[in-house]
Formats: structure tokens, C-alpha cells, sequence
């Protein structure tokens, strides 16, 4: 979903601190490109560790709306 966060964690790879490249996917580009990664036998499955944008309850929504869509 994304590398940018709010929080500082020492050991998380996506900690503000870090000074890297920054990259956010919305819900509907995320399922879009876990299926297509799929269909051509790129990914077997999917591993959502995103940071946080705004708050835990807005990234947690994102991350079920994926979930739920991915399964129907």
C-alpha cells in the first residue's frame, strides 16, 4: 500500500526517519495489480505491511476493503 508513515518506529522500514524514496498505492491500484501479478504467475499471494498516512483506523479500513475484494 505504501512506504510512507507517521511514526517513527526503530525497527520498521517504512519510518519517517528513513530518507528514502516514498510510494502509496490506493485500495482499487492494489487490486489491480495483485491480480494482474497473479495472472501471470508473478505472486502466489499477498503480503500487506503498509505505513500509516493519516491514522491506524483509515490504513485498517484500506487494508480490509483489500482483503474483502481480493476473496469475491
Amino acid at each position: 500500500m505504501t512506504n510512507f508513515c507517521i511514526y517513527d518506529c526503530e525497527n520498521c522500514v517504512n519510518r519517517v526517519s528513513l530518507n528514502v524514496p516514498r510510494a502509496r498505492f490506493n485500495v482499487e491500484e492494489v487490486l489491480k495489480l495483485t491480480i494482474e501479478f497473479y495472472r501471470r504467475n508473478y505472486i502466489e499471494g499477498l503480503f500487506l505491511s503498509p505505513g500509516i498516512i493519516c491514522s491506524l483506523d483509515a490504513t485498517m479500513s484500506d487494508m480490509v476493503q483489500i482483503a474483502h475484494k481480493l476473496r469475491h
